[in-house]
């Protein structure tokens, strides 16, 4: 295999992986602010 060929391969592979971590990052991110913005459990008296 070519260098080129080994570099687009990992170049690919990086880039996979960081979108990845961005979608779930995001979904963490909006679970949490729907956390936040629900109001918090009322206590028993």
């Amino acid at each position: 295999m070519g260098s080129k060929t080994g570099d687009q391969a990992r170049w690919n592979k990086m880039r996979r992986k960081k979108i990845a971590r961005r979608l779930e990052m995001r979904t963490l991110r909006k679970e949490l602010h729907a956390k936040a913005a629900a109001p918090p459990p009322a206590r028993p008296a």
